[in-house]
Parts: C-alpha cells; structure tokens; sequence
C-alpha cells in the first residue's frame, strides 16, 4: 500500500472511528440516564403488586425484587451513570486521535506508534471505568444486606492508584479490542475487506466476552471497601 492510499485510509478511518464514538457514546448515555427513570417504575409496579397481593409466598418474592431494585437505584445515586460517560467518551477518544495524527506521517511506523499511544490512552479510562462500577456493585450489595454504606470512593485519584492485577489485565484487553476495531476499519476502507472484516468481528466478540466477564469480576468485589488507600473518598 502506498503513502498515498495509507493517508487516504488513516483519514477515512479516523472519520469512520468519530462516527463510531459518537454512536457509542449515544448509547450509553442513553442507557445511564434512562436507567433511573426504568428501575423507579419498576419499583413503582413492585409496591402495587405487594400492596394487592395475598399469597405469603408471592409477596415474599415481590418484596426481594423490590429490595433489589431499591439497592440498584441507591447505587446509581451514590455512582452517577455521567461519570461513566465521561470514562468512556475518554477511552473511545484516544483511537480517533491517534489515528487522526497517523494521517502527518502515512508510514507503517507512524500507524504503529498511533496504535501504541491510542492503546495507552484507551486502557487507563477503562481500568477506572472497571473501578467505578465495582464501587456501585458494592453500594447495592451494601443496602441490599442492611449494611451501612460505605461512601463510594469515585474521586480522580482513587480511580488512579493502586487496582487489581485483574483490572488491568481487562482493561488492556478491552483498550487491545478497542484499538483492533480502529485499524480494522482503516484496514476496511483501504480495500483489505477480508482483514477489515475478521479483525472487527473479532474486536467485537471479544469486546462482548470481555464485558460479561468485567460485570462478573465488579460483582464479585461486593465485601471489599477498596484496595485503594486514599482516605477521602472525594479525592
């Protein structure tokens, strides 16, 4: 491929990958802020449907739904979904930048150091994404067993230090699948269809494996107030 079909594919690539970031900063920013509205009707319902309900056994479950639910809503509370925004429109950021600048040096090296600075800036926001939702998984499981809840600790430097071996190692591989998915597209539009397309497919499939098994691993974290050490949790 020459210097002039490599520009012409980092440039179309990079617009493709602003289109890319964009719908999927739509999506979960509509997902965040329509969350609260969904689970406050749900419970809405739950407390109709124990109010009418005779059955012991019924109302017994009713009344664990509604918990769940209630815990849920405290959690978003205590861990806003705008602060996940942030996070991801972050991550997604760093591809379009850095293929963006691979366009003043159409070279193979120049597409490489693109890749390598795209897939740093992309990891960091995500560990802390990983981070963040660990703290909300900890709120709910916190109400939902009548503890007393823990401030979450989201500031900038809690999210910064310390972390799991496992956090990284999910965020570099989503940051990996992320940066995939930016060169499978460049791939595309300069016309090596096959690779574009058995790169983004993999990207995508694995970026699906990789956010079942981050809810899992947030999940299972619900006992533990940290591991980070700032003392204040704004900080």
């Amino acid at each position: 491929m020459d210097v002039t079909n490599l520009s012409e594919a980092l440039d179309l690539g990079s617009r493709a990958l602003a289109v890319i970031v964009s719908a999927v900063g739509l999506i979960v920013a509509v997902s965040q802020w329509t969350r609260p509205a969904l689970l406050a009707r749900r419970e809405k319902w739950l407390r109709e449907a124990m109010a009418s309900e005779t059955n012991t056994a019924r109302r017994d479950t009713l009344a664990g739904m509604l918990t769940d639910t209630t815990a849920q809503l405290v959690a978003g509370v205590h861990v806003p979904g705008w602060r996940f925004i942030v996070l991801v429109a972050l991550m997604l950021f760093g591809p379009v930048q850095a293929f963006g600048m691979a366009k003043g040096d159409a070279s193979v090296w120049g597409v490489v150091l693109a890749v390598f600075l795209s897939f740093v800036i992309t990891a960091n926001p995500m560990r802390m994404a990983i981070r963040m939702l660990a703290e909300r998984y900890r709120v709910a499981h916190e109400y939902r067993t009548g503890q007393a809840i823990n401030p979450p600790r989201v500031g900038i430097l809690n999210l910064t230090e310390g972390g799991s071996r496992r956090e990284f190692t999910f965020a570099y591989l989503i940051a990996l699948a992320v940066n995939v998915l930016a060169a499978s597209v460049s791939l595309f539009v300069a016309g090596q269809t096959l690779w574009g397309l058995v790169l983004g497919l993999t990207a995508v499939a694995s970026g699906v494996v990789l956010a079942g098994l981050v809810n899992r691993y947030a999940a299972s974290r619900v006992g533990i107030y940290g591991p980070w050490s700032v003392e204040d949790p704004k900080m």
